[in-house]
């Protein structure tokens, strides 16, 4: 094997830290998208893979818990299983329901949904749709939860995840 010179030496080096790193991105997208699609998207996918499904109680087989939220959100009338709170989401609940007293259910739902979409809280947000309802305003919290849905539609799709 031939030595190489300084310099095609750091020309190797950069190579491999940015096949490293085109690595690792491709990885963390990948992971998002798994995450945004839901159980029955990932049971789909290996079932058209051809792979064998786990059986109850293996190791990485979904949980009774998760196929009962699974199933709950494929029921006509519930929230998709993409649009399924999330554990992190789940506490945020509570706050809204509080704040947000006279609001159904589903309501209160998709404020979770917009306000922390992704495990963190938009308190820009929080604050726009406390205002509206506030005032009485429930058209404006309809419009604006319209609008946060559509920015985070925008957002998957620049980021390739959905």
């Amino acid at each position: 094997m031939t030595k190489l010179s300084r310099k095609e030496q750091i020309i190797a080096d950069a190579e491999r830290r940015l096949n490293f790193k085109i690595k690792e991105l491709r990885y963390e997208i990948m992971k998002r998208k798994m995450e945004t699609e839901g159980l029955w998207a990932n049971i789909h996918a290996k079932r058209k893979r051809g792979e064998r499904m786990r059986k109850k109680g293996e190791k990485g087989a979904p949980t009774p818990d998760a196929m009962a939220r699974a199933k709950a959100g494929s029921q006509p009338g519930n929230t998709s299983t993409s649009e399924a709170l999330t554990k992190q989401q789940e506490p945020f609940l509570k706050r809204t329901s509080a704040r947000f007293p006279k609001l159904p259910g589903k309501a209160k739902e998709s404020i979770v949904m917009a306000v922390k979409p992704k495990g963190q809280i938009n308190s820009k947000r929080y604050v726009e749709l406390g205002d509206a309802y506030d005032k009485k305003d429930y058209k404006e919290i309809d419009k604006l939860l319209a609008k946060y849905a559509k920015e985070d539609r925008r957002s998957y799709k620049m980021h390739g995840l959905k």
